[in-house]
């Protein structure tokens, strides 16, 4: 018993694997100022804070933080700190490196993956602004994970169902902080132009990039499940599509959301002794519908072009047509003008930035922000 952990019993001295990260970062930090590489982090001196550092050290959430927290005056005392931040992601993404090869091509997970967790949050938090290095760091997750979905499910789906569902402890506490962190990932994805690649088809964006462990819906598709409504506000402005083919339709899955709802609070209705199926008391039963997914349901019209949605009942209830939750007529011209718009700003990887450099009032931003109808 008295063979534990000091970390985890809570007394005693800890063992020398479970010893801050600060006791071997500095000394690793010095010894690279003594050879003339001055006061910065690179892939030697991740290599001695982790290499006697048991496998797991990074698997929690504190033990991260307790490395960004080491880091993070390293950064801060830098004559560049954004800089400073850059080469610690230069240096975790080397070190995920050096480790893969090491290993035939395999990831090894533990600590040797999870740095690449620790780089985000420094990069999130110290704004390191060199999107190619950024987007090296997101190809990097999806290569080892098949997919972002740890790194940016928390936005998509909240902190705490994300970690149910990834068994990890995200690097945020708030939806608010999980979206500022998909938008600073998104920015820099955009610019970089990053494309992931896909088995057995093209590379997408990471607005498109299927998430594996949520059965391969993309981002979008996975915000209005979750009825997040300033995620899917964010996706949409950067360019996400709402309109898909086949089951991960944005859209579609709005709409019959709404629908189930209907058929939910009519089969509530009383009983009545109309000969006719549907009646008249149908059709005037009053329907409070969830205000969460009418705002998601606008959104997506938003941002729609042209779509067709099937005729039947348990995908478009008539209800949602004759409350007018559905438009019955077609959008005007400004809809159009602004969705030809945006189409090519998306294809010019100019979104969400690209409407401010439009010849426009500064009062229809708002407008070409999706913000506002």
């Amino acid at each position: 018993m008295t063979s534990g952990r000091g970390l985890v019993l809570g007394w005693g001295p800890p063992e020398h694997q479970d010893a801050p990260f600060l006791e071997r970062l500095w000394p690793a930090v010095l010894d690279g100022a003594v050879k003339g590489r001055g006061l910065s982090v690179n892939v030697d001196v991740l290599t001695a804070v982790l290499e006697e550092s048991a496998r797991d050290c990074l698997n929690t959430r504190r033990r991260r933080d307790e490395l960004v927290e080491a880091l993070s005056p390293v950064v801060d005392a830098a004559d560049d700190p954004v800089e400073a931040a850059n080469k610690v992601v230069e240096a975790a993404l080397e070190y995920h490196t050096q480790q893969l090869v090491g290993n035939g091509g395999v990831c090894r997970l533990g600590k040797f993956h999870n740095v690449l967790y620790v780089a985000a949050t420094m990069a999130v938090t110290h704004e390191a602004q060199d999107s190619g290095v950024v987007a090296a760091l997101l190809a990097a997750f999806h290569k080892c994970e098949g997919g972002l979905d740890r790194l940016i499910g928390p936005a998509l789906l909240g902190p705490r169902i994300s970690r149910l569902l990834s068994a990890s402890q995200p690097d945020v506490d708030t939806p608010q902080e999980a979206r500022s962190r998909l938008e600073y990932f998104l920015g820099h994805a955009r610019v970089a132009q990053l494309t992931l690649p896909q088995p057995g088809g093209l590379p997408l964006s990471m607005l498109e990039a299927p998430l594996p462990t949520l059965q391969g819906a993309g981002p979008l598709y996975t915000a209005v499940q979750a009825g997040e409504e300033a995620t899917v506000l964010l996706l949409l402005q950067h360019g996400a599509k709402p309109v898909l083919g086949g089951q991960c339709c944005p859209l579609l899955l709005a709409v019959t959301r709404l629908s189930t709802y209907t058929r939910a609070t009519l089969s509530q209705c009383p009983p009545c002794s109309c000969p006719y199926y549907p009646c008249i008391c149908l059709l005037k039963y009053p329907i409070d519908y969830p205000p969460q997914d009418i705002a998601v349901l606008r959104l997506l019209l938003r941002a729609a072009g042209g779509y067709c949605i099937p005729n039947h009942p348990d995908l478009l209830h008539p209800r949602l047509l004759m409350d007018s939750v559905l438009p019955s007529e077609p959008p005007r011209l400004t809809h159009w003008a602004r969705y030809s718009l945006r189409t090519a700003l998306a294809a010019a990887w100019a979104l969400p930035k690209g409407t401010a450099t439009l010849s426009l009032p500064l009062t229809m931003l708002p407008f070409m922000d999706l913000v506002t109808d």
